[in-house]
């Protein structure tokens, strides 16, 4: 009887310290399009926050996952929009489209960009499995670059994510660039749970190597509303 009670201990205990995997993110994100629209406050060193709006929009396949953000505020940068598709199979290609020019520019992937980077690592995006190496430690899945191309076109070298064990979601992100030096926190402050998913509304973000911080409030977001793909195309970006 005791060596039954000993068992069922050790299976109890074994079952509830099971740590949440990648594949548990990615199943609890279980959309294939989604579209947003983000209230964005950027303010860098100690001058005051900058109010920015933006529409944002989201879809996957099984090769790739697509992003499009069009700017609907302040008024010098209505219309200017990016586009990032990241590709399994690929090089990712970025783009720009700059209003004022009526021109579609070309970004490289290495980039330092602030808000390029922003949005590719926002928790809505699932993890690519094509860029790093997962290992787990207790509450955290840390994300390894597999290789140095990872490296350059992210500008990390480790990502440690802290995890939202009941939600079965990335609550809070450390950056590390390529020497191991923390350059980058990134944490959720709140969650909603939208058509059975719980997508985060509210993020704030520290970049320590440009001293600039934001905060991001997502609102009236649609999941799987069937976005075309023609607008995550270059060639849509001319039609803004």
């Amino acid at each position: 009887m005791k060596y039954f009670i000993f068992i069922m201990f050790w299976v109890c205990i074994n079952l509830f310290s099971q740590n949440i995997t990648v594949n548990d993110i990615t199943n609890q994100l279980n959309y294939t399009d989604f579209k947003t629209e983000i209230t964005m406050e950027v303010g860098r060193g100690e001058s005051s926050p900058l109010a920015k709006n933006l529409n944002v929009y989201y879809k996957e396949n099984d090769n790739s996952q697509k992003l499009l953000a069009v700017f609907t505020y302040p008024s010098n940068m209505k219309g200017m929009a990016f586009l990032a598709l990241c590709n399994k199979k690929d090089e990712d290609k970025w783009y720009m489209y700059i209003r004022t020019l009526r021109r579609v520019k070309k970004v490289t992937t290495n980039s330092d960009n602030f808000m390029l980077k922003d949005f590719l690592s926002l928790y809505f995006l699932k993890p690519r499995t094509e860029l790093w190496n997962f290992s787990y430690n207790e509450n955290q899945i840390i994300f390894t670059a597999k290789d140095d191309k990872t490296i350059e076109m992210t500008g990390y070298k480790k990502l440690v994510n802290f995890v939202d064990s009941d939600k079965k979601t990335l609550k809070k992100t450390e950056f590390y660039d390529k020497n191991n030096k923390l350059v980058r926190i990134q944490e959720v402050l709140k969650f909603e749970q939208i058509d059975n998913v719980w997508i985060p509304t509210e993020v704030t973000t520290d970049d320590k190597q440009e001293d600039v911080k934001a905060k991001l409030i997502l609102k009236n977001v649609k999941l799987n509303s069937s976005l075309k793909d023609d607008i995550f195309t270059s060639n849509y970006l001319k039609t803004l």
